[in-house]
């Protein structure tokens, strides 16, 4: 069976000129699959955003843009949120998910905006950046709807990527986002269903390693959009 003509086109492009101790070839792999699976998403989920759900999102985001100007917020590493803090974050998310005043209910409604027409934009690309910007915003802006105090914490992946196993990682415990494979059992977000019907699963190590500092380093050099 012949690949399809996307997958063998980033699988060229990315190769070409590389030496393959530098670049090794389950990292070229990995990033064309996972390409071609979001792309091709678009055929296999389609999904067209309601206009409720634009003009509740583009409410999110004035409002959220308008907040922005006169108040800081400090956004944490997941870890380093209190306890109390911790607990409301996810409380908040959980609010957000039983919300059907929005459908199919608040938290999936912003999920969809990361598929569909976004997927042509939203990754792969120069948009990258600021397109997942203003997407935490409006999901941060939403949270604060719930309970105001809320910023969305971040994950610093290159604190688990000096560990033998990153799934042993606190973050894969009940206090943090729950379980790393199959089925999430435990923590904040278990039992999840998702709008297919489907409960929430991972797959957490099969393929690749966490972000560490020396990709970091030579990736994300920069701080200013032009010359990402």
């Amino acid at each position: 069976m012949p690949l399809p003509a996307h997958l063998i086109s980033c699988l060229k492009n990315r190769t070409y000129g590389i030496s393959p101790t530098e670049y090794p070839g389950e990292d070229v792999t990995t990033f064309c699959v996972q390409e071609h699976l979001w792309v091709d998403s678009k055929k296999i989920f389609p999904y067209e955003v309601t206009e409720d759900t634009s003009r509740w999102v583009l409410r999110l985001f004035e409002k959220g843009r308008r907040e922005k100007e006169q108040i800081l917020r400090i956004r944490k590493e997941y870890r380093m949120l209190t306890k109390n803090e911790r607990n409301d974050y996810h409380r908040a998310v959980q609010l957000l998910k039983q919300d059907q005043s929005v459908l199919p209910n608040k938290y999936d409604a912003i999920v969809n905006f990361h598929r569909g027409d976004a997927i042509g934009s939203a990754h792969f690309g120069p948009a990258f950046p600021g397109w997942h910007r203003i997407f935490c915003l409006i999901f941060e802006e939403a949270l604060r709807e719930i309970i105001p105090t809320v910023t969305l914490p971040y994950w610093d992946s290159t604190l688990d990527s000096e560990m033998k196993n990153p799934e042993d990682s606190i973050i894969f415990s009940k206090l943090f986002i729950g379980n790393p494979d199959g089925l999430v059992t435990d923590g904040p977000y278990a039992n999840w269903h998702h709008d297919k019907g489907g409960l929430l699963t991972r797959n957490v190590g099969a393929v690749g390693r966490p972000l560490d500092k020396k990709t970091w380093k030579i990736y994300c050099p920069e701080n200013i959009i032009m010359k990402f």
